[in-house]
Formats: structure tokens, C-alpha cells, sequence
């Protein structure tokens, strides 16, 4: 029997002693509810009983209630459970075992890790029961994220105690000490100063940005334009890359740093389809010059710290496992962790399937992002399609109802920045006839600019910033400083 029991301890750790002295202390002083409402739960309680117990104390008290000896009698008669284990007896029990109020609350976080300690027993023992499992029955892949998931969510509700409650005035002092440029650490540069003066600063950290656009319009340009730029103002910046290989990310990359190039002479400049070529043998090898400029771009990219994690299929949950180590060990490495690029949001794959809900599973997805960025505490650059809706206007700058599956894309977003460009519109166009309309084309063709088109950004201003964009070099600029403020966003 004795053994029994002990087994029973170690596959369910509690202390029933502690739940009666809290509980006990909670009728003495209902006051103490203040101190442990945000974490302590009824099923955080081994007995159930005593869980019931909890529950019906909260409400009477949340409701302006005293929950007393006298207030809980009517509760504890009605309750066949507590009739079994004495009834109104069963209050004296408690009562007895009270606390003082100071140690309370010691035995209500006693009560709670004890919880998490059942539940995390309890899913090692699901993990173990699923690993043996055929690996027919679940992919391994499907196993760890689903195991990484369960154990996130866990830990945020298992130390929800040890959460941060900031006064109003210790908030306002880290807001000076900002703005006095004492720890100036909230926002991340882009490296456009153009782009970061539009986002009131630059990135900020916990929030989710989308860039939006149709295809052709240099959402990847300018991803790899931010994921650069943070990197080189010392930020840790990893990419996402769900479209394209690491190899096709590098070719972009060679051929932005190129066109930067100043040993490069404009007759040997580079287009990352020029390398595509010249690795596929289907044009000539690459000139000295401009061999010599690839060498240059490697090294520039030697200690930048951006790392492409390129692979389909990818969820949530298995983008969170492959980052977390890679941002402590970065911290470790002095580096501070900047801007993660996720390209594109739409390829990401919902962890759970919702039927044949698209709009389901992309809500499922943004919410992901949104919780990564809280999680990491980094800014999250998710590049999103947009629907065929803005293409059937005359004027095809796009708007927030373009966003697919708009609703949730939207709502979980901090800020929406849609791209514009002219040059792809009239590159489609049929070439006019009459010297005037063809020299007018042309002009439209050659046009470089990059309208970033700020539809939302929560606390700061809509509006519009145009920059410079050589989409054949990947390369994305300041054009100038032509902010063009069109009003508050709600």
C-alpha cells in the first residue's frame, strides 16, 4: 500500500497540505485573491474538491461578495463533493490548516508548480507513448514540433507569476531613458533611413510588420534590404527563406553588394540572373572584374550575422524550435538580436489543418508570428501576396482589402507596408505609337522608383516613402527625402 501511494506521489506531485493552509488563509483574508488571481487557477489544484473550493471563493469576492465561514456553509451543503469528505465540517478543516497571510501566497505558488510539474510528467509520458509509436503513425518532424509547441505553451502558462507588472511611473522612466539616449534599444534599424524616419524610428521590437505586394514588385528585394541592413548595424538577423534556396539567396546577395561595388566599372555591373547564369553554364564565365567583385561580396558577408534557414513546409512551432538557440547563442556571441524575415507568409504551413479553411489556417499562421515576435522579442518581417483585386483598377496601388485572407493578416499586424512600382505596370504594357507616348513609356519602363505605401502603423503615420529600387541587382535605396505624410493611422 505504501509503495502504492509513493508511485502515485511521483507520477503526480502535490501537496494537499498546502492547497488547505492557502485555501484556509483565502477565507481569513480574502484580500490575498489580489495577489495570486493572475496565475492561480482552479485546476491548479490536485484535489478537485479543493479546486471547487477555489472557483466559488473567487466568484463571491470578484462579485463584491465575502467569502467567509458564514457566506461559503450554503456552497459546501451543495456540493456532494465536499458532503463526501465532511460538508460544512470540511470548512473548520480548513480554517484550521490557514496560513498567515504572508505565507499564503509561498503555499499558492507551491500549489501552482506543483501543477506544471503533473502536467510536464504528464506530457513526457505522451511524448515517450507517441516516439515508440510506428513512425508511420506520426512523422518525426510532426512528433517534435508538436512536442516543442505543448512545451512553449506550458511555460507561458507555468511561470505566468513571474511575469513583469510594470508601475505606470518605472515604464515612463525607461521611455526617458530612450529618449535621452541612455538605452536606446527599442527600435531596429532597416538600413534606410528613408524607410525607418516613415516607421517613426525603425523597427520595433515585439511587433509584426507585413510587406505586401503583388508578384514583381521587390517584397524579396527589399526583405533581403532590411535583413542586410540590420545585419550590418550589428544585429543578429536570420532569414526564412520558403521560396527560394540558400544558394539563390546568396546569387541576390552577390548581386546587391556588387552594384555597390566602386572597383566595379559600370560595363562589368552584375545581375543576380547574370550569376544564375554563369553557375548553370548557360553564358559565358564571369569577366576578371567581375569575378573579383563576387570574391569582394563573399568577404563583405563573412561576419555578418544572417543566417538563411531555406526549407518547405515549414510551421510555426518549427520556425520558433530552429530560432530560439540560434538568438541565445547569438546574444552569447555579442551580437544584439535584430529583425527576422520570414519570405513569404502565405508558404508557411498551418501546424493543424482546418479542413479546407485557407482563411483559418492563415489566421492559425499570424497568430503564430505575432506570439514569435513577443516570444523572441524581435521584429518580425513577414512578406505576404496580395489577391489580383488591386490589378483590375485603373490605379493598381493596393490597398488593405488586397491582403489575402485580409482579416486576420491584418488585425495581428502592427504595421502594413504595400509596394508600388510603375516600371512593372508599363513593362507589360504594349510599346505606344508616336515619338511623345513612346518616349513617355519608355520613361515609365526606366522608372526605378519603390513606392512603400504605409496603410497601418499602430502609433505612428500612414503614408507614403518612395525609394530607390534596381530590382535586377537587388538592391534597394534611399531616393529622397520625399515622406509624404497622408494621415494618422486609427
Amino acid at each position: 500500500m505504501m509503495e502504492l501511494e509513493e508511485e502515485t506521489a511521483r507520477k503526480n506531485p502535490h501537496n494537499l497540505d498546502a492547497e488547505q493552509a492557502f485555501l484556509g488563509a483565502l477565507f481569513y483574508d480574502n484580500s490575498l485573491l489580489e495577489q495570486v488571481s493572475a496565475w492561480l487557477k482552479p485546476e491548479h489544484f490536485y484535489d478537485p474538491v479543493h479546486g471547487r473550493i477555489y472557483e466559488r471563493a473567487v466568484d463571491m469576492i470578484t462579485h463584491g461578495q465575502l467569502a467567509d465561514s458564514v457566506t461559503l456553509k450554503q456552497s459546501f451543503e451543495a456540493d456532494d463533493g465536499i458532503a463526501e469528505i465532511g460538508g460544512t465540517r470540511y470548512l473548520a478543516v480548513l480554517l484550521e490548516a490557514a496560513a498567515d497571510s504572508a505565507a499564503a501566497v509561498e503555499y499558492a505558488r507551491m500549489v501552482q508548480d506543483l501543477s506544471v510539474r503533473r502536467a510536464l510528467l504528464k506530457l513526457s509520458r505522451d511524448i515517450t507513448a507517441s516516439a515508440e509509436r510506428s513512425w508511420t503513425a506520426m512523422p518525426t518532424t510532426e512528433l517534435v514540433e508538436r512536442a516543442e509547441t505543448e512545451l512553449v505553451e506550458l511555460a507561458r502558462g507555468g511561470i505566468e507569476h513571474e511575469k513583469r507588472v510594470s508601475s505606470l511611473y518605472g515604464a515612463a522612466g525607461r521611455v526617458l531613458s530612450d529618449v535621452s539616449g541612455e538605452t536606446r534599444t527599442a527600435a531596429v534599424t532597416t538600413g534606410i533611413s528613408d524607410l525607418d524616419r516613415a516607421l517613426a524610428g525603425g523597427l520595433r521590437r515585439s511587433k509584426l510588420y507585413i510587406v505586401a505586394g503583388r508578384p514583381g514588385m521587390a517584397k524579396t528585394v527589399l526583405g533581403l534590404a532590411i535583413q542586410h541592413g540590420g545585419a550590418s548595424a550589428g544585429f543578429f538577423s536570420p532569414m526564412v527563406q520558403n521560396e527560394m534556396d540558400a544558394d539563390e539567396v546568396a546569387e541576390r546577395y552577390m548581386s546587391m553588394l556588387a552594384a555597390t561595388d566602386t572597383e566595379l566599372s559600370s560595363f562589368d555591373r552584375i545581375t543576380y540572373e547574370d550569376i544564375a547564369r554563369w553557375r548553370t553554364g548557360e553564358s559565358d564565365e564571369p569577366n576578371r572584374a567581375q569575378r573579383a567583385a563576387m570574391e569582394r561580396a563573399r568577404e563583405r558577408m563573412r561576419d555578418l550575422p544572417m543566417p538563411i534557414i531555406d526549407g518547405a513546409g515549414m510551421t510555426v512551432p518549427g520556425i520558433r524550435s530552429r530560432l530560439r538557440r540560434m538568438y541565445r547563442d547569438a546574444e552569447r556571441d555579442g551580437f544584439q538580436p535584430g529583425p527576422l524575415i520570414i519570405d513569404y507568409l502565405q508558404l508557411i504551413e498551418a501546424h493543424t489543418q482546418r479542413g479546407n479553411s485557407l482563411t483559418a489556417e492563415v489566421t492559425d499562421i499570424a497568430n503564430g508570428l505575432k506570439q514569435l515576435a513577443k516570444e523572441l522579442k524581435v521584429p518580425v518581417v513577414a512578406l505576404s501576396q496580395l489577391s489580383r483585386a488591386c490589378e483590375q483598377r485603373q490605379d493598381k496601388r493596393p490597398h488593405l482589402g488586397d491582403l489575402r485572407e485580409s482579416g486576420a493578416i491584418e488585425q495581428n499586424a502592427d504595421a502594413v507596408l504595400m509596394l508600388y512600382r510603375e516600371a512593372y505596370y508599363a513593362e507589360q504594357e504594349e510599346a505606344p505609337v508616336g515619338v511623345d507616348a513612346a518616349a513617355e513609356w519608355a520613361d515609365r519602363c526606366n522608372d526605378r522608383t519603390l513606392e512603400v505605401l504605409i496603410r497601418k502603423l499602430r502609433g505612428g503615420k500612414t503614408g507614403v516613402v518612395r525609394l530607390h529600387a534596381d530590382v535586377a541587382r537587388n538592391l534597394v535605396t534611399n531616393k529622397a527625402a520625399d515622406w509624404v505624410e497622408q494621415g494618422r493611422a486609427a
